[in-house]
This record gives C-alpha cells, sequence and structure tokens, in this order.
C-alpha cells in the first residue's frame, strides 16, 4: 500500500466520527487506496521521506524521554547537535546504527550513559 504524507495540526486533533469509523471498517483495502488515489491532495510518499518521519519520532521520542534539551541530549549521548537537530527536524535521516542506537537510549538511558561514561576507563 502506498503511503501519503499526512501532516496533523495539534491544536485540532483528527476525529473520526461513528460513521466515519464504520464506513473506514466496512471498506477493503484495495478500496481505501483507490479512496487515496483518487485524493487531489494525497501525496505517495518517498521512502527517504517515510525513513525521514522514521528517524523524526524515534530521535525526538528518545530526547524527550531523557528530558533533556537537543544540546544535552547530544552530550549526554556522544552526539553531534547539528545531527540531533537534523534528525528531530526530518531533514536527516539515521542509518540503522544510529536508529539501533536510539532505541536502546529510549529504552535504557541510564545504562547507556554508564557505558558511555566508561569510555576510555581501564576495563
Amino acid at each position: 500500500m502506498p503511503m501519503v504524507r499526512f501532516i496533523s495540526d495539534p491544536e485540532r486533533p483528527v476525529v473520526m466520527s461513528d460513521e466515519e469509523k464504520e464506513r473506514l471498517a466496512s471498506m477493503s483495502e484495495a478500496q481505501i487506496e483507490a479512496n487515496a488515489a483518487a485524493d487531489p491532495d494525497s501525496q505517495p510518499m518517498t521512502d527517504e521521506a517515510w525513513e525521514r518521519g522514521r528517524t523524526r519520532r524515534l530521535a525526538r521520542k528518545a530526547r524527550e524521554a531523557s528530558g533533556l534539551s537537543q544540546a544535552k541530549f547530544a552530550e549526554a549521548f556522544h552526539l553531534n547537535v547539528r545531527t540531533v537537530q537534523g534528525w528531530e527536524s526530518g531533514r536527516r535521516t539515521a542509518d540503522e546504527t544510529a536508529v539501533a542506537f536510539l532505541e536502546v537510549i529510549l529504552r535504557e538511558p541510564a545504562m547507556v550513559q554508564r557505558a558511555l561514561s566508561r569510555k576510555g576507563q581501564a576495563a
């Protein structure tokens, strides 16, 4: 199924009526795709845009969970602040290694910080 770009407005969240929910639930995947393709405001999302969005959400989620600013997050996890800013703005895509690192930070930030603080110390 092709992906489409959707920009939500946090001030006006999308709320589906019960009728809309029922209509959507009754549609097949083919009908949903046909309706999306017929929508003049619908734009297929490229793989690159999808990856940037994935990076953006993950980077922001990991940083917000840590409670740190972008600069402090970058410092704490030995990242370049411009890289973090690029990820969160959607201008940059993280490679799979960086995605894995962000996933670990999201789940175990204190463990990652302990491991990084031992960097350069004798084992």
